[in-house]
């Protein structure tokens, strides 16, 4: 297969009540739909689609989106992202991000399959500005279980990056590599194939609030999970499931809880296209 190098960038803007798509442009192996509207907030709902099928040994896929003041945009993907095996050079792809002053960003992907020998690089840069509040999931699987391809992947890079104007606030570096350290193995990911970690910057009273609505929910048979306060206003939650499905449910509970306690605003279960 040849590689490609896909470029996809959104710029908003609020006009007239609700957030407007003002710029787009791409170029294939990403492509996005005309933004939808759910809710009654004025939130631009927008799915990002990788055509092709998925992601090939070369490919680069950069993302660049940009909210200005006081916009309100839920981007999401239309399907997982499909990482297959790597022949050559390893597959990238960038999100970089800039929120600015009382916007409301929330990232919420289907998550990553990561086919046997995939060498795939994945990496998030997102700048907030005074009074943004965002949610950030980012969601991956061991491989494609039904063919016994639990962690048979080559290697998997992923750098997030929370930061303001002035200086960092999360800085969150992951490198798997399961022929020198197994991420099955105990203190790892154990027997829990699908991973998720979701970033939350928002008022601290407010994240405590959050955490205290979901102590209870997450605790499942077939899941685990973990809260940490970053620093003032920061939080993250780290969650892994033995099933896809467990994986999405989990995560939602956490976007209706910054939603509703977060935003005040009524949660709108994700609909794909």
């Amino acid at each position: 297969m040849t590689a490609h190098h896909g470029n996809l960038d959104l710029e908003f803007e609020h006009r007239n009540g609700r957030t407007e798509l003002i710029h787009s442009k791409f170029h294939v192996p990403l492509q996005c739909f005309r933004p939808y509207y759910f809710d009654s907030y004025g939130r631009a709902y927008v799915y990002i689609l990788t055509p092709t099928g998925g992601i090939v040994s070369g490919d680069r896929l950069d993302i660049n989106v940009h909210l200005g003041p006081n916009c309100k945009v839920f981007l999401t993907t239309q399907a997982a992202t499909k990482v297959y095996k790597t022949l050559g050079k390893p597959s990238q792809q960038s999100l970089h991000c800039v929120i600015e002053e009382n916007s409301s960003f929330e990232y919420f992907p289907d998550h990553v399959i990561l086919f046997n020998n995939a060498d795939y690089e994945q990496y998030s840069d997102i700048t907030l500005q005074p009074g943004a509040t965002m949610i950030f999931a980012d969601l991956f699987s061991a491989g494609r279980l039904t063919r016994g391809e639990k962690f048979q992947f080559s290697r998997f890079k992923n750098n997030i990056h929370i930061h303001n104007n002035t200086h960092s606030i999360i800085l969150d570096k992951m490198l798997l590599q399961p022929t020198i350290h197994h991420p099955s193995a105990i203190g790892s990911f154990e027997e829990y194939p699908y991973a998720g970690t979701i970033y939350i910057a928002l008022e601290d009273r407010k994240i405590e609030k959050i955490i205290n609505a979901l102590q209870t929910p997450l605790q499942k048979e077939h899941s685990i999970s973990g809260h940490s306060m970053i620093a003032k206003n920061y939080y993250t939650c780290r969650i892994l499931t033995k099933h896809a499905e467990l994986l999405k449910q989990e995560v939602e509970q956490v976007f209706a809880a910054y939603r509703q306690i977060g935003l005040d605003e009524s949660w709108v279960p994700i609909r794909k296209c």
